[in-house]
């Protein structure tokens, strides 16, 4: 299912269920659309749909100290996104010094 980032998945799935099941369904939806896109038209679509839905998440969850794991979760998918972006989409690598 996630072939390019399967560390990523793994950290907003279950993986103890026999069948994953989505942890966020708020946001993750959109990511893992992202991740397996190979068109790069609806590429670019799918990752913006993604931002926006975990911008929206974040807005969300912003008054809520109990959403530790999801605010990871959300980090290490917004680093997931930035690497397709510069791998798949012709973005900067904003990390590079």
């Amino acid at each position: 299912m996630c072939r390019r980032m399967k560390d990523d998945c793994a950290a907003i799935m279950d993986p103890s269920s026999p069948s994953p099941k989505i942890l966020y369904p708020e946001w993750q939806h959109e990511y893992l659309a992202a991740l397996v896109e190979l068109d790069p038209k609806t590429l670019f679509e799918r990752v913006r749909a993604a931002e926006t839905a975990i911008f929206n998440r974040l807005q969300a969850i912003s008054h809520n100290p109990d959403s530790h794991a999801e605010r990871q979760a959300i980090e290490d998918a917004l680093a997931g996104l930035r690497i397709l972006k510069r791998d798949n989409l012709g973005y900067p690598d904003w990390e590079k010094k």
